[in-house]
């Protein structure tokens, strides 16, 4: 986590620079372009707070219960 916050910051201060250099000036395209980052970043929070942190726990859970390993074992 320590390294991938600032590598990540990084690179959107990079691309973000570019982004308006090469709309010469444009800010809004560099917010468009960070409102779908805060978008994806929105989305997958939701996802955690819909599933309560367990996306997936279940069927983990389920493919190592006993009964699975013997039905596949039959």
């Amino acid at each position: 986590m320590f390294v991938v916050l600032p590598l990540s910051s990084t690179a959107t201060s990079i691309v973000m620079s570019w982004l308006v250099n090469r709309t010469g000036g444009a800010v809004l395209i560099a917010m468009l372009w960070h409102a779908t980052l805060i978008g994806r970043g929105v989305v997958a929070l939701g996802l955690v707070v819909a599933t309560r942190g367990r996306l997936g726990y279940r069927h983990a859970q389920w493919m190592r219960s006993s009964s699975v390993l013997s039905y596949r074992g039959s």
